[in-house]
């Protein structure tokens, strides 16, 4: 009896072991136009690192990794035109690509954590183009149009940047355990402005932060989000004992 407690308790460590490293496919085709070739890069922090090239034959493609923890992906053609990936140890991702721009022109399958990235990419997306309708229509009024027609174009701005934050905010909050409320933790209004752009937003970083380390103790993507809480809030105590000193 107790051999054969043993080896099923054998075959259930070796069962883990191989869930936690297991190899990670990405395959599919292009409808549209293809490029030559697509670039696989894994997200380490601050680089990413190429993995694969895959050329494009008969439009298809396909790429093969082992992974040992949920990773941060990007599928790439060149240095600007690329989409993210969220993956775990032996998904398998079916990519379909309309055309160029990958962001615009893809649908994801067999990864639930990648098709939320597709969405708040699209998200923000609207949100750009709508900023910058509203930024041509500020910039085109003379003199005389920008007192009158001015403030709200302001107003329009704000709120379409306000919504935006309130979206993430509730993407945050729906899905505090998954890493995919990372990328909603960091993503940006324009190069020098974050979506959670309020002081008080540190507070769903620091959520997410204990939400993760919680599910994934040994993740480098949330070993890093940690320690950049933690960088945060010393900078926040830091700025609060300089006005007191003031």
């Amino acid at each position: 009896m107790m051999k054969k407690l043993f080896i099923l308790l054998l075959i259930a460590v070796t069962a883990a072991g191989c869930k936690n490293k297991a190899n990670l496919y990405i395959k599919r085709t292009f409808s549209g136009k293809a490029p030559a070739t697509l670039i696989l890069e894994r997200n380490d922090i601050d680089k990413y690192v190429v993995i694969d090239t895959a050329k494009i034959r008969k439009n298809k493609f396909s790429f093969k990794t082992r992974i040992t923890e949920p990773e941060f992906f990007q599928v790439r053609t060149g240095k600007d035109d690329f989409i993210t990936l969220l993956a775990h140890p032996g998904d398998n991702i079916s990519l379909s690509f309309n055309g160029t721009p990958l962001v615009d022109n893809y649908t994801v399958k067999g990864s639930k954590e990648s098709e939320q990235l597709r969405e708040l990419d699209l998200r923000l997306i609207q949100t750009h183009n709508s900023l910058d309708s509203i930024r041509k229509a500020y910039q085109s009024l003379s003199g005389t149009e920008l007192a009158v027609k001015g403030p709200a174009l302001e107003n329009k701005y704000v709120a379409a940047v306000n919504r935006q934050r309130m979206h993430n905010i509730k993407f945050i909050l729906e899905n505090i355990r998954s890493m995919a409320s990372i990328k909603a933790l960091y993503q940006r209004i324009d190069e020098n402005t974050y979506v959670l752009y309020q002081p008080r937003d540190l507070q769903y970083l620091k959520i997410v932060s204990d939400s993760l380390n919680a599910a994934y103790p040994e993740s480098k993507n949330v070993k890093a989000l940690t320690a950049d809480v933690k960088n945060e809030l010393n900078q926040m105590y830091v700025n609060r004992l300089s006005k007191i000193a003031e």
